[in-house]
């Protein structure tokens, strides 16, 4: 029953964020606690225009009282709250706070309920405070069904109040009320239960859908047979970090990898074993670029590529240095290639990016260093040794010639 009833509903398995969603649906009720308020204050004017008893004015300006306490606590949630994880309380402690509001404000229905029926005899005023109380109590128990203890709360002391008062001091026809009441009780807590289960599988379904999407979009942006980031990733990262390194003026390098003589490994050893070693190329990738900013890719075919932001050309080639150290030491026989065993050649390229400049600029200078590297023996790392613009000029002004890159 604890499990049941507890201050906010379990949601322990669906994480904190979840946790705080519920308590701020609690805190999301000023334009209906305003109005229930105004029905209880409204229902006890009535009353004192009835009777002219002057307590129920008393309990009017209580009502009245109660009901700016709460506006002000929700105005204290809303001003403090910063997300998940940044308000300085915990979800469970503002859900406390909310039920003694609604406690406060059931204890004030509870002793309009007395002064009704005990004070006087009167079956229409007595009727009329019942009707607008299952209101009430319908609406406000929908509004707080995160909270199972606010829920039975209300219920208890507004159904049980108006159960004892009618069936104890009710006149005539109102005395048939009491075993009403018990069944508005039971049904409220019904529909109370029915909206948690809603809410909970509204919100394990959402948890269920957003983890589906994330495994998605990790898997279009992963190669599928290497494991590392695909083209569309690589094309992502270059153009995020392009930008971050032109409002920031740091360097932004490019590595772009080739595997040496790769058409002939495949020709020899079969394409499961070039699958085999381009996965092994990956790893060596992986293992090379330790820094977390650092993003290896898989570009197409056996060429790979890796993004290493605030990195200078020369930090850039000792990395592009380590690499190809790292595949050699694979030691993955390659007959067909005459260092024996497979071997890389890499384009190194870095530059500050320039209001304007596209990041085509980059990947046409590692390009062209790649081409360099395979045109002086391959199995090497070369930098490019110009920067080129939009035009394709270097920075001395003279044209640079762009060419292919041989596979």
């Amino acid at each position: 029953m604890a499990r049941r009833f507890a201050v906010l509903l379990d949601a322990d398995d669906l994480g904190p964020e979840y946790r705080w969603r519920l308590v701020t649906t609690l805190f999301a009720q000023r334009r209906s606690l305003t109005e229930g308020n105004i029905a209880l204050a409204a229902t006890q004017l009535m009353c004192l225009w009835r009777t002219g008893w002057p307590g129920f004015a008393a309990l009017a300006v209580l009502s009245v009282a109660v009901t700016v306490a709460r506006l002000i606590l929700i105005r204290a949630f809303d001003r403090r709250s910063g997300g998940a994880g940044t308000h300085p309380h915990t979800p469970e402690l503002w859900a406390r706070r909310c039920i003694i509001g609604v406690t406060a404000t059931s204890l004030c229905w509870c002793a309009t309920n007395i002064c009704v029926f005990f004070g006087f005899h009167d079956a229409a005023m007595q009727l009329f405070a019942v009707m607008v109380q299952a209101g009430w109590l319908s609406a406000a128990n929908v509004r707080n069904a995160p909270s199972p203890r606010a829920v039975l709360i209300q219920t208890g002391l507004t159904a049980l109040s108006i159960a004892a008062c009618a069936g104890i001091a009710g006149q005539g026809i109102v005395r048939l009320v009491a075993p009403f009441s018990l069944i508005m009780m039971s049904a409220s807590l019904s529909i109370a239960d029915y909206m948690r289960a809603q809410s909970r599988l509204v919100m394990l379904t959402e948890q269920q859908l957003g983890a589906a999407n994330e495994q998605l979009t990790r898997l279009s942006a992963t190669d599928a047979l290497t494991g590392i980031g695909n083209r569309r990733a690589f094309d992502a990262v270059l153009q995020t970090e392009w930008g971050r390194a032109m409002r920031q003026a740091t360097d932004l390098a490019l590595l772009v990898i080739d595997v040496d003589h790769f058409k002939r490994f495949n020709d020899r050893y079969g394409h499961p074993a070039g699958d085999v070693c381009l996965r092994h190329i990956a790893g060596a990738m992986e293992s090379t670029l330790r820094r977390p900013p650092d993003f290896p890719a898989r570009f197409g075919g056996e060429e790979f590529v890796a993004v290493l932001p605030g990195t200078s050309e020369d930090g850039a080639l000792g990395v592009a240095e380590r690499l190809c150290l790292a595949v050699r030491n694979l030691n993955v026989p390659h007959e067909a290639s005459s260092f024996a065993f497979v071997t890389i050649s890499v384009g190194v390229a870095s530059m500050a990016p320039s209001p304007g400049e596209s990041c085509q600029v980059l990947i046409d200078l590692a390009d062209q260093a790649l081409y360099d590297a395979k045109q002086n023996g391959r199995n090497q790392p070369r930098a490019a040794s110009a920067r080129l613009t939009l035009n394709g000029w270097s920075a001395d002004g003279t044209a640079v010639e762009k060419k292919a890159v041989l596979f």
